[in-house]
């Protein structure tokens, strides 16, 4: 069978004549109309469109992930769960935000082509996209077999090994089961399919979730008949990696053409484009994809930094333990705190960035406004919740060990204190970047994100030479939050202030525009009546 030039689509769907690929065209729109709907809609409806289906699925993201620690605690044990949080950094950043921050990054170079009506460079991105997680792949099984072997030694871990199979797996597989499954969702909210994109996350955490709690009780049951089998974090693998499964394979046929064809000649037309490779296109989809993900894990790689830290100067297991937890604690409450600002930054990726490029001020104007004002509600909303985090905490943590948790919440507190409203200070930060990105202001985004590294390296320094405690290590992420958020916060104020200037120049322009159309058709008509 030939093989016939891909279709022009982020989906790459085929536009024969026959029913089942004339509903699909329907249902799917093409890139240059995508674009066109992003940049015409009404803003409210714009708006609306991708705030409540992104609000919703991240903060489902952010309750799933403390229910895996409740279970954690649960079912296997304090032990456990220090080891857990330990890789906890390791494992976000390696298997969820570079993944999606590469897809991100592709995105809006899809999205800046489609500004300059390269639409053909713009369908490309596509296929160098999934190159890039590859490559990307390749260095995370390296990372998964470092971590495997020195897993202990890095967080001086002694007792019960929980954790090395557990992190060698989640980074080697799990990274594969996420670059194919919800990093490609992020395409999803590209085509404008924003509830698609929720069902099909909050479907796939929700199956994650039962296939964990059976493997659970597939083990409880045998320890009622089987001496010698104990409970380790095999389930937890298990529940995340088949659970994300069929999300990979709805992607791979929603990312099929729909032809009557072979599997290997969808394969064949997908890598078309390889066919005359482009290094510089590799290059820049790689370049833009390490520069969001540089600005997404700077405070992962702080909290790394934290779990290190405390494994270093907490030599006691009980302190570890105290400090390990409690820094998770403080994790776990930045994470509810900013699960607003990661919804309106994505917000911001998909509807300000292509109105911006198109030059339509006005519109830009309208959608930052509402961007930067329901984000800072919700955030502080969520910050009034998150004060009491404490009673949060304890209702996540399990009451049978209730000796075992106020012990930790009694030497935690100078975490869980240090948060206060770091939350929306780093809204400013993160909506900011997001402009900058999109205006390719790249000097100044690397120069924000070296000084908080420079900052938090200054700030380690100075507390391992004062040997401070663990529970200071919270002081660190406060005042660097606090920094990039002040930073951000001026640089957003300063880019609204030329977005409003831009959108008065864009409103007399039209004005003057449509005096012109108002007196041509009026010319028209007197000359009508003349004859």
């Amino acid at each position: 069978m030939d093989l016939k030039e891909p279709s022009v689509h982020v989906s790459q769907k085929s536009r024969t004549s026959t029913s089942i690929s004339n509903q699909m065209f329907k249902q799917h729109r093409t890139l240059d109309s995508i674009m066109q709907k992003t940049t015409t809609d009404p803003v409210s409806q714009l708006s609306s469109a991708y705030f409540w289906p992104l609000i919703i699925t991240t903060a489902v993201e952010v309750f799933h992930q403390l229910l895996v620690i409740t279970m954690t605690w649960n079912y296997v044990g304090r032990d456990a769960v220090e080891q857990m949080v330990c890789a906890f950094p390791v494992i976000l950043i390696i298997t969820k935000l570079i993944p999606r921050a590469i897809a991100q990054g592709s995105i809006a170079n899809m999205i800046r082509y489609l500004t300059d009506n390269q639409v053909k460079r713009a369908d490309e991105v596509f296929t160098y996209q999934i190159l890039s997680q590859v490559i990307y792949f390749i260095i995370a099984v390296f990372i998964a077999f470092i971590f495997g072997l020195q897993g202990l030694k890095i967080f001086n871990i002694t007792g019960d090994d929980y954790i090395s199979t557990y992190i060698g797996v989640m980074l080697s597989v799990g990274t594969l089961v996420e670059i194919f499954g919800a990093a490609q969702t992020q395409f999803y909210l590209f085509e404008g399919d924003t509830w698609m994109y929720a069902l099909s996350n909050i479907a796939t955490l929700l199956l994650q979730q039962s296939l964990t709690l059976l493997s659970i009780q597939h083990i409880l049951s045998q320890q009622r008949y089987l001496t010698g089998v104990e409970m380790t974090l095999i389930p937890f693998l298990i529940g995340h990696i088949v659970g994300a499964l069929p999300l990979v394979g709805f992607n791979l046929l929603r990312f099929q053409d729909f032809k009557a064809t072979t599997f290997s000649a969808v394969i064949r037309l997908k890598m078309k484009y390889l066919q005359v490779f482009n290094l510089t296109e590799l290059l820049h989809t790689i370049y833009n994809g390490t520069l969001r993900s540089l600005e997404q894990v700077i405070q992962p790689i702080v909290y790394f930094g934290f779990q290190v830290y405390n494994s270093k100067f907490n030599t006691h297991p009980t302190d570890a333990a105290v400090s390990h937890i409690g820094s998770h604690m403080f994790i776990m409450g930045m994470l509810i705190l900013q699960f607003p600002t990661m919804a309106f930054q994505m917000v911001a990726i998909y509807t300000i960035s292509s109105n911006n490029l198109m030059k339509k001020y006005i519109r830009t104007k309208e959608l930052i406004f509402r961007t930067v004002i329901w984000g800072l509600i919700c955030e502080a909303i969520v910050a009034i919740l998150v004060s009491s985090v404490d009673s949060i905490i304890t209702f996540f943590l399990p009451a049978s060990k209730s000796e075992e948790v106020d012990f930790i919440l009694r030497f935690t507190s100078e975490y869980t204190d240090k948060l206060n409203f770091t939350g929306v200070l780093t809204f400013f930060y993160y909506i900011s970047v997001i402009l900058l990105n999109i205006e390719r202001k790249w000097p100044i985004e690397i120069t924000g994100i070296a000084f908080y590294f420079v900052m938090t390296l200054i700030m380690f320094l100075v507390m391992a030479s004062s040997n401070g405690t663990g529970a200071n290590t919270a002081i660190v992420s406060y005042w660097c939050d606090v920094t990039i958020g002040i930073a951000g916060f001026l640089v957003l104020a300063e880019k609204f202030i030329e977005i409003m200037q831009l959108a008065k120049i864009e409103l007399r322009r039209l004005k003057k525009k449509k005096r012109q159309e108002e007196n041509g058709i009026i010319a028209e008509k007197d000359d009508g009546k003349g004859e």
